[in-house]
């Protein structure tokens, strides 16, 4: 069969944009590819445990999480304006311990006057601390309530420090720091309600998770050829999660029965199901809904055990060694054969896949998300995108939110997410309704 690839008008070399291949003779069109839609080319089966207890701990320091980071946001800003009021004094102390303490070192000796003066100005330096976190004190107290803040009642309830202690240690530490002290154990236990610590229901789940591309997303924009048409570069495609399951049973693949004697004589079951139960307590009064946060975070693990054993670039691999196959049946230029593929991520891939790892947008992945929209809205990156227009670069831009958008719908995103992801969809007239599958 002799077929024109007609949506394949004008395809750019790599070595040179201007340079345009044609394609006489082929067997198979872009339609006909894209028609072939998801190809999976990564599989990654798994055991995972999760149990109800370890969730509702998981649940206490998410929320803590968040919200220690806002109120070490608050404590860091308030610190900066306190440091810029006393840069002068600070500085100009700093500065003649230094003169006099290298002058020791130097020398190997200091007059009465020099240790005199040294002694004041580090004196002088202590009490000006102390000034400064009074300010901040105050500052903290007046502008934002932080004293009042629960999550700051916690930690101080926890840590058993006071509150100037305390600023000082949300300033310098991070919230796992924090977490790491034995005390603060006890505060997470304090947070779940006391009728369901006792409570226990430990699942172990086997799965699989399924990589590989959505060949329909893939255009004309996406395909370029070498300048002897003999590798095809397939640029700003990325690899998916195409499926993602815990099956209601597994079965032993060589299973003849359902039932096998083992050495003393007694039957055993040769299916291993899906969900097993390894451990309940109390749990008569445990609701459908933890069965169900159970079992759905069973299928979190599992992702991220795929994620962690790079299931994306395996599926990368295993797409280009197929899709060698398929064009391979291309003829170009007078019988050239396509003999290599290679396959590109987006510019923005990689920032997908690390804030998707835990299916939640927090704080800090919140605040580089809109840095990057700001900077990528209004000019082209060269870098990635040195043939490319800045409306192409927009598409992908959009593509990237919406991906972020709906894998993390119904997770524990920070606050603003939802409010700022909403505005930019109005802005850049979005449909997001039809990208949700429902």
């Amino acid at each position: 069969m002799k077929l024109t690839l007609c949506y394949l008008l004008v395809l750019f070399t790599i070595s040179s944009c201007k340079r345009s291949v044609r394609i006489e003779d082929s067997v198979i069109s872009l339609k006909e590819f894209r028609a072939i839609g998801e190809l999976i080319t990564a599989e990654y089966y798994g055991e995972v445990v999760s149990g109800l207890s370890q969730i509702y701990r998981d649940s206490v320091s998410l929320h803590l999480e968040e919200d220690y980071k806002s109120v070490q946001e608050k404590i860091i800003v308030a610190a900066h304006t306190i440091d810029l009021i006393f840069k002068d004094e600070s500085t100009k102390l700093a500065s003649e311990i230094t003169r006099l303490e290298n002058q020791i070192s130097v020398d190997r000796s200091i007059t009465n006057q020099e240790q005199r003066e040294l002694s004041k100005a580090k004196r002088k330096l202590r009490r000006l601390t102390k000034r400064k976190q009074r300010k901040l004190a105050i500052e903290l107290k007046h502008s934002s309530g932080i004293n009042k803040n629960s999550t700051f009642k916690a930690i101080a309830s926890a840590t058993g420090q006071n509150k100037n202690e305390l600023i000082q240690t949300i300033q310098n530490k991070s919230i796992e720091e924090i977490e790491a002290l034995p005390s603060f154990a006890k505060y997470k236990k304090e947070q779940i309600p006391k009728k369901k610590r006792k409570q226990e229901l430990v699942y172990l789940g086997r799965g699989a998770v399924k990589a590989g591309y959505d060949l329909t997303e893939i255009g004309v924009d996406n395909i370029f050829f070498s300048q002897n048409a003999d590798t095809i570069y397939i640029v700003d495609v990325d690899p998916k999660l195409l499926n993602l399951d815990i099956n209601p049973w597994f079965y032993l693949p060589d299973a003849d029965t359902d039932s096998v004697q083992n050495l003393n004589g007694e039957k055993r079951d040769r299916s291993l199901f899906g969900f097993q139960v390894l451990m309940g307590n109390k749990t008569k009064n445990i609701t459908l809904q933890e069965i169900s946060r159970v079992k759905t975070d069973c299928k979190h693990l599992l992702r991220k055990e795929a994620l962690d054993r790079n299931i994306y670039e395996k599926a990368r691999v295993n797409a280009e060694d197929a899709l060698e196959g398929l064009f391979s049946l291309m003829s170009i230029n007078a019988g050239n054969q396509v003999n290599r593929v290679i396959i590109s991520h987006s510019k923005y891939f990689f920032d997908k896949a690390e804030y998707l790892y835990d299916l939640k947008i927090d704080i800090e992945e919140f605040e580089a998300i809109t840095e990057l929209v700001a900077d990528d809205l209004v000019a082209l990156d060269s870098v990635y995108y040195g043939y490319q227009s800045l409306l192409y670069q927009q598409q992908l831009l959009d593509k990237f939110i919406i991906d972020l958008y709906i894998e993390s719908i119904g997770h524990q995103n920070c606050s603003g997410w939802e409010q700022w992801v909403v505005g930019y969809f109005d802005e850049r007239e979005i449909d997001i309704a039809k990208f949700i599958i429902t």
